[in-house]
């Protein structure tokens, strides 16, 4: 019993043990309200008469327990909720049955009475204190007494007398016919239920109830067999509808024990009473104990006869012994159900509505009626039974079969479509009623129709006795599709004119002729067809663009634009997102970059290449056949690879394209760059001048690398505060190559506005792979004639970072990003595939020294260990938190917060613990492999995101009397080239190195051992790490390890790094790593603690 009766109560009241006790303040009339005033007085004599004894206060669920003895001993629980109501339970029959009882009120009474008397006859449940044991919760309580037993009776189960009666009824005074039905049930011999809805209402709350002095339905005691409980579950579906649409649906019945079967049941119940025993009642008290259900075919008969003096005559069926119900859609005829349908029922319902009419038995029709009689009557008797004639009448009649014939014309761009119904020699049209011919037709009216219905389907509009199709889309739809549909049921004749709308389509066929521009880096493809003008050749274009299914040309012929002929345009259009604009005079012009995209799509069709273009695939395709001779004044001997490196860019350039080079870290990517530059500005006859843009750390690294390998070439460092930076461009306005960074190229866009290069780099070009951030925009703002991006890893984590990159340097290769996305990722890779120059270490160079991985991996300390799992519970809890209350998506970014913490902790928990005191077991173990590595004669670079985690490093190291390099983000770049040479040279032999400041552009060969402390989401980011010492001019095998705590977050990235090396490899071959984006089960399978790799 869970009651919303308040009760005060008083928090700050201890008794006298000391324990914390909610005072109860209950008056005797809130008990009076709970339990109700027969159930209050027995319980208030009970309590006078000291039956309520063990009283007993739980504080840890604000809850009481009283015994009270009766004939037997009860038990009585009182809960008090913080909402200030009252739930009660008791194990008395009584209160299984209402709820509340004598023996609740009783154990109340003495609960308020005794504590307002301050008389303690109560104890004090220490145990939940000390050991609380979780209580059933309120709405489960609830739960367990909604769906209780409810055992009545403990009688052996016993089976329901059953027996059914349809009734047909008079249901209002329109004399319209319901069914209804009675139920009879017992048990030894079935009883008459005389308020059936009183019994099914009771049956649907589990009720019992009392059909007559001598049966009493239990629902605990009585059940039904399987057939039985079918239909009486579909008699409470009749009592659920009843309901739900109240009077206004169903029609009020005089008797009650009667309920009113709807049309929507009558199909399933009819088929269930097959089995049942039951009576059939018609509204004449005929009784039947079957009936039989069937459609309706042939059951009335119809008779024409023809007279004396040309006089007709009609008998037919007496209806007089027929009930139409026009709801349930069924013709009654003693206990026969004839099921009519839709069109049957129509002419059912005018044929009962004048049956008052037939006062005798064979009915005279005058021959000026006959030929309407024979056109609209006739017909719907055929469909509703048998129509016979006699001889005499059949000799009267043209019985010939119906020819229906459609003639086609083409008036003014429109169609006209005649009808006519040939009968033999007469012949009638949709608008006459009477034929060319003297005998009576007997036309068969619905497969007229059908002819009519096709031709409206087809969009036909009735005018002055013919049928029109004005508009151009049905006109195609009816001679390509129409047409062949209505030849299923008539004849159809074509004049001439449509007849060459419909044969002048499969003789036109698209053709295409694709030149291209030098000067200006430019396809120019035209489209033609034969016999068809320039003017028509552009509107069938824009037609096609906007995915018409046709085009009408001049001499009416409609073209099929699905056809196969234009697939390749269309594949064409969609790849290059042309726009009706630019269909103008049957021709388009785009950039040479969509060069291949133009080839993919045109390879199927009717196509002329001009030599210019193909001369220039083939030299895309095969850059080696393009000689271009290494520049003068080159410092370098360069490798055959990296030869083909600065042939592919000298190809692009021919062009005027851009494009990536992708070669893998340490191949040389700067020296094929500079030696493309040199090239140009030794060729060109004024002034050459780049821009190259590159990570603020690598920026005099460029200066370097230019000055030793093309000393020819002048250079300026773009370097400083703004108003510097602003003086040292006009100080070098005459260099060959301007040097900036990314991050102050986002604040310089101003300072470039009138500057036009003839080639712009950009270095590690993965910092623009997103389109939308400002140094992506600034980028764009800059003017060239030539890009080229430089990236290791143009793919780090989604396929949108290359269509980014691109989009900076050739932007109209791929339309825009969604289109891009749509897009396949094999299409991808065949169309970038000239654009990308892609090389890796194992497959160009031989004589490099072997790269060498291994895994080590640590343990936790025991007080490690203690705060990771701590932090891991937590993080466990937060993510179901913030997922509930955020979404997975939006809460993402804290999520990720949280394992930030869990791999810092497998570093140092001092990371961001200040207090914490112990050991890293991974620092411990780091500390034991730098001294191996010492004594071996080992040069070691070691790589941390966490610049912290480095000077906690970079501290132990040299108490421990290692002398280190430390660069991190706030090295200036001056200092780091100073240093990288100083440890080339063989000074100091440990080199730290945070991971995304030194991950790129730096060449440490000086170092034969690299070591990962910690995990990074993206292992190309630790690719290019290890990239540093295993490089050209690597002499030694270098060896990578990686530092993985056993059985934590770090364990499960690397576990998950493994599985994410897919996308690259599809696009850029041969191959990249990628991490792609942490789903929810990723997350939750990261915070994971494998506690059997523990020791």
């Amino acid at each position: 019993m869970n009651l919303e009766i308040c009760y005060n109560i008083m928090m700050d009241s201890f008794n006298k043990d000391g324990i914390n006790l909610q005072q109860i303040q209950m008056t005797e009339e809130s008990i009076r309200q709970l339990t109700g005033d027969r159930f209050y007085t027995r319980g208030y004599s009970y309590y006078k008469n000291g039956k309520v004894y063990g009283l007993s206060y739980n504080p840890e669920n604000n809850s009481w327990r009283g015994l009270v003895k009766g004939s037997k001993i009860y038990t009585v629980r009182i809960f008090f909720t913080d909402e200030m109501m009252v739930d009660t339970t008791c194990n008395c029959p009584a209160f299984a049955t209402h709820d509340t009882c004598k023996h609740v009120a009783a154990v109340l009474l003495a609960i308020t009475q005794d504590a307002q008397s301050n008389r303690k006859r109560f104890a004090v449940d220490r145990n939940a204190q000390s050991t609380p044991v979780q209580d059933t919760d309120l709405f489960a309580k609830q739960l367990l007494h909604t769906f209780r037993d409810k055992k009545e009776h403990a009688a052996t189960p016993q089976v329901v007398v059953t027996e059914y009666m349809l009734t047909l009824t008079k249901a209002n005074r329109n004399s319209q016919y319901v069914l209804t039905f009675e139920l009879k049930i017992g048990d030894k011999r079935p009883y008459v239920i005389r308020d059936i809805r009183g019994f099914l209402k009771a049956l649907n709350s589990g009720e019992s109830y009392k059909v007559n002095q001598s049966f009493t339905f239990y629902p605990s005691i009585h059940y039904f067999t399987s057939k039985d409980q079918t239909m009486i579950e579909m008699l409470l579906t009749c009592y659920e509808q009843e309901r739900l649409f109240g009077n206004s649906y169903v029609l009020k019945l005089d008797q009650p024990r009667s309920i009113y079967i709807p049309p929507s049941l009558i199909d399933q119940l009819l088929d269930q009473l097959v089995e049942m025993e039951y009576i059939f009642k018609q509204e004449s008290q005929k009784e039947y104990k079957s009936i039989f259900v069937s459609e309706m075919t042939d059951q009335l008969q119809f008779q024409l006869d023809y007279q004396q003096q040309k006089s007709y005559s009609l008998e037919m069926t007496d209806l007089s012994d027929y009930y139409f119900l026009e709801s349930y859609r069924y013709v009654i005829h003693d206990n026969h159900f004839y099921k009519v349908s839709y069109q049957q029922k129509q002419i059912l319902e005018k044929l009962f509505r004048i049956m008052p009419f037939q006062n005798k038995k064979k009915q005279f029709i005058s021959p000026d009626e006959m030929d309407v009689f024979v056109k609209n009557v006739m017909p719907q008797f055929e469909q509703v039974g048998t129509l016979q004639m006699t001889e005499r009448m059949e000799n009267q009649m043209n019985t010939a079969p119906l020819k229906a014939k459609v003639f086609v014309e083409e008036i003014d761009g429109t169609l006209k479509a005649d009808v006519e119904y040939h009968y033999g020699d007469s012949i009638f049209t949709p608008f006459t009623e009477s034929g060319s011919g003297d005998s009576i037709v007997k036309r068969e009216t619905n497969k007229e129709q059908q002819v009519l219905q096709m031709l409206r389907d087809e969009a036909f509009i009735e005018i002055n006795q013919a049928f029109y199709l004005f508009n151009d889309d049905a006109i195609y739809s009816f001679i390509h599709e129409g047409v062949y549909q209505l030849e299923s049921i008539t004849t159809v004749y074509l004049s001439r004119n449509v007849k060459q709308m419909l044969e002048g389509i499969d003789q036109i066929s698209l053709q295409s002729s694709v030149d291209y521009r030098p000067s200006e880096g430019m396809l120019d493809i035209q489209f033609d067809m034969d016999g068809i003008s320039t003017e028509d050749v552009s509107n069938i274009l824009q037609a096609l663009v906007e995915k018409r299914r046709f085009y009408r040309i001049p001499n009416g012929a409609l073209i099929n634009l699905e056809s196969d002929d234009f697939s390749s345009f269309q594949s064409l259009q969609k790849n290059l997102q042309l726009s009706k604009k630019q269909m103008e005079d049957g021709k388009i012009s785009i950039p040479a970059a969509r060069s291949f995209q133009v080839e993919e799509a045109l390879n199927k069709t009717d196509y002329r290449y001009s030599d210019s273009f193909q001369k220039m695939l083939e030299q895309l395709k095969h850059p080696e056949q393009l000689q271009f001779e290494l520049p003068d004044h080159l410092d370098a001997d360069m490798r055959d690879y990296q030869v083909t490196g600065f042939q592919w860019m000298k190809a692009l350039s021919h062009y005027h394209l851009g494009g990536i080079l992708a070669d893998d870290m340490g191949l040389g990517k700067t020296l094929q760059t500079i030696s493309y530059m040199l090239s140009e500005a030794n060729e060109k006859k004024d002034h050459y001048q780049a821009l190259v843009i590159a990570p603020a750390s690598l920026l005099y690294n460029w200066k370097k690398e230019i000055e030793k390998f093309s000393p020819t070439l002048t250079t300026g460092v773009i370097i400083g505060p703004k108003q510097q930076r602003k003086a040292l461009l006009e100080q070098h306005n005459d260099a060959n190559i301007l040097i900036t960074s990314y991050p102050t190229l986002r604040k310089d866009q101003d300072l470039y506005e009138d500057y036009l290069f003839d080639c712009i780099v950009l270095d590690e070009a993965q910092a623009i792979k997103n389109h939308l951030t400002l140094t992506a925009k600034a980028v764009r703002s800059l003017k060239a004639k030539q890009f080229f991006a430089l990236s290791g890893t143009p793919i780090e984590n989604a396929l949108d970072e290359l269509w980014s990159i691109f989009y900076t340097i050739s932007p109209g290769l791929f339309g825009s990003k969604k289109a891009f996305s749509n897009l396949d990722a094999h299409y991808i890779s065949k169309i970038t595939r000239p654009f990308i120059l892609r090389r890796v270490k194992k497959d160009v160079l031989e004589e490099l020294p072997d790269k060498i991985e291994s895994v080590q991996y640590s343990e936790l300390t025991n007080q490690q260990k203690e705060v990771y799992i701590g932090y891991l519970q937590r993080i466990q809890n937060e993510l179901d938190e913030t997922i509930e209350s955020k979404g997975f998506d939006r809460g993402k970014l804290q999520i990720l917060a949280g394992l930030t913490r869990l791999r810092q902790i497998c570093c140092h928990p001092s990371l961001f613990l200040e207090n914490y005191s112990g050991a890293s077991g991974k620092l411990d173990q780091l500390m034991q492999l730098t001294s191996e590595l010492e004594a071996n004669g080992k040069r070691t670079l070691i790589f941390s995101q966490f610049s912290s985690m480095l000077q906690i490093i970079r501290k132990s190291l040299e108490d421990s009397g290692h002398q280190v390099f430390y660069l991190d983000g706030s090295t200036p770049s001056e200092q780091r080239m100073k240093m990288v040479e100083a440890f080339n040279e063989g000074e100091r032999g440990f080199f730290l190195i945070s991971l995304k400041a030194g991950g790129t552009g730096l060449n440490l060969t000086g170092a034969d051992t690299v070591i990962l402390y910690d995990l990074w989401w993206n292992p190309a980011v630790e690719e290019q790490a290890a990239g540093r010492a295993h490089r050209i001019g690597q002499k030694k095998v270098v060896q990578v390890i990686r530092f993985i705590t056993e059985g934590t977050i770090e364990e499960k990235i690397y576990q998950l790094q493994q599985k994410k090396r897919e996308l690259v490899d599809q696009i850029i071959q041969p191959g990249e790593t990628l991490l792609s984006k942490l789903s929810e089960d990723e997350i939750r399978e990261l915070l994971q603690f494998n506690e059997k790799q523990e020791s």
